[in-house]
């Protein structure tokens, strides 16, 4: 059963946890009309630079398409028009490292705060969508690059060039580097490990290997709470209240009760 989480209804998971994987975009950070644009814009330079027959507009029409139809806003120039994925991926966050620096993200020193609590005790790792240099162009622009070292980057063009980040390889790979061992079953081999979303179809794998999953679901989402997958564990508003729900949860399995060792 889906709880609903904030300071006035705690949460204890039945594991304790020991290593948590975030997403990257829309969840330690919160998304915006710009940045969307600023993805647009940059697919439809990665896809000019190698189909150049077609316009601006009409590249633009196919990028709509192409989150619609194929998951992803570059999908479709691979699968319909023969572009090299590695080379769009590559093109398209250049553009958007170039767009988004000098402060666009800004610091949320509450977050900050958090992961620098939850990392004295528990593993961390990052699983994106993005490419490697996004992410750590976004964690340094978040200044939070101190608690997700490179080797803690698992992204979308590691474990698969077309689709998005929802299958079980992405969920494994981040075990991995959280050093979680195999088990008899893949079912078990998450138990003791959480995720935090901003994608609710995104836990889904994570929850058939045994992880808390941590949806956030901020005010702006139209989903209700009827609409919530009955593989998410725990709804949030923001990502450092994903953050205290873990902590919460295990100072419950320690013993200590939250009130008494946090200022939350």
């Amino acid at each position: 059963m889906t709880h609903f989480y904030s300071a006035y209804n705690e949460y204890q998971h039945q594991h304790e946890i020991k290593g948590v994987v975030f997403d990257l975009d829309g969840t330690l950070y919160t998304p915006s009309d710009a940045l969307n644009e600023c993805q647009v814009e940059s697919a439809i330079v990665a896809a000019q630079n190698q189909l150049p027959q077609f316009e601006k507009d009409e590249i633009r029409n196919m990028v709509m398409v192409s989150r619609e139809q194929y998951r992803g806003s570059l999908n479709i120039f691979v699968v319909e028009h023969g572009a090299k994925m590695p080379n769009l991926r590559r093109d398209q966050f250049a553009g958007m490292i170039k767009n988004t620096s000098n402060g666009f993200f800004g610091v949320d020193a509450i977050l900050k705060n958090r992961l620098d609590e939850l990392h004295q005790n528990v593993g961390m790792v990052i699983g994106t969508h993005g490419s490697h240099a996004w992410t750590e162009h976004v964690l340094s622009e978040l200044d939070i690059s101190e608690f997700f070292p490179t080797a803690q980057h698992i992204t979308k063009g590691d474990v698969d060039n077309i689709g998005k980040n929802v299958g079980p390889q992405m969920c494994d790979a981040c075990l991995d580097v959280l050093g979680a061992p195999e088990t008899e079953g893949p079912s078990r081999r998450g138990e003791g490990y959480a995720v935090v979303e901003d994608t609710m179809e995104n836990l889904k794998s994570f929850k058939e290997r045994g992880m808390m999953t941590i949806f956030i679901r901020r005010e702006s989402s139209h989903l209700l709470d009827d609409d919530i997958a009955d593989y998410v564990d725990v709804v949030v508003k923001e990502g450092d209240l994903a953050i205290e729900a873990i902590l919460d949860s295990n100072m419950q399995h320690s013993g200590v009760h939250p009130e008494l060792s946090a200022d939350f």
